[in-house]
């Protein structure tokens, strides 16, 4: 099968002389991408370097490779991220190298070239989740999840529908969006119950009246963090006013073991 290899430097060059010299091997590189200008016209066992990521597209169409396989040293979850969607944009199969760490401790061979991993597109090993203890918080319980058309908070929808909450509130400023992660949920997209929800978080009299009196529990999904947070919302105190509206000053709090409904 013929690859794309992105990376010319310590990786990619042992990957590409491995595949370029052994005979039966399931992948040859037939073209070679790197970001650093200096390695342009560059040839590693007869495979040339044909430009950077932004000719990725190009170089697909021109070479018919099926793959891309990212040889990157000591390379980074955002590295890795980015690359993968640009090639899944190519219609490219993204595929990674074994780590560093796998191929000091013998359990792969640099020629062993693997879909990428969470770990991967995380850039550490991916955190154990206590799935007991998030039960316990969530089973029962409305909660409401932000963002929740994104890719973060689409997976959340996902593993908090599968603990049990008594209702699960989705909302997003996306309609198309909403549509998606409710279909994936549920099987139907009519956005015609109330556990979806067409807002945008920064309307906070929207907010306001999607919280109701009692209250749901939010999971927030800020793409960047690396925690989901919880907050209990509370019901909205009454100002002095006459005018009976819900006072500025509410805020949503942390949820505690004290403060579990």
């Amino acid at each position: 099968m013929k690859i794309i290899v992105f990376g010319a430097g310590d990786a990619g060059t042992p990957l590409i002389h491995r595949l370029a010299t052994r005979s039966g091997a399931a992948y040859r590189p037939v073209a070679i991408l790197d970001d650093d200008p200096a390695k342009r016209r560059l040839r590693i066992d007869g495979v040339p370097v044909l430009g950077g990521r932004g000719q990725m597209t190009e170089v697909a169409a021109n070479t018919g490779a099926r793959v891309l396989v990212i040889a990157i040293a000591g390379r980074s979850g955002r590295v890795i991220h980015d690359l993968t969607e640009a090639a899944e944009r190519c219609g490219l199969v993204p595929k990674v190298i074994p780590s560093v760490r796998e191929l000091l401790t013998g359990g792969a061979r640099i020629e062993g070239v693997r879909d990428p991993r969470i770990s991967d597109l995380l850039g550490r090993p991916a955190a154990a989740t206590d799935v007991a203890s998030v039960r316990e918080r969530i089973a029962g319980k409305r909660v409401l999840v932000t963002g929740a058309g994104g890719s973060i908070g689409a997976e959340l929808c996902r593993q908090l529908h599968r603990l049990g909450p008594a209702e699960l509130i989705m909302l997003d400023r996306d309609e198309s969006a909403l549509h998606a992660v409710q279909l994936a949920l549920s099987g139907r997209a009519l956005l015609d119950s109330e556990e979806t929800v067409l807002a945008d978080i920064r309307d906070q009299r929207r907010i306001r009246r999607c919280s109701g009196g009692s209250g749901p529990t939010s999971c927030s999904t800020p793409r960047h963090s690396s925690t989901c947070r919880c907050w209990k919302a509370t019901r909205p105190r009454r100002s002095r006013a006459t005018s009976g509206e819900p006072s500025r000053s509410w805020r949503p709090r942390p949820i505690t073991a004290s403060s579990r409904s």
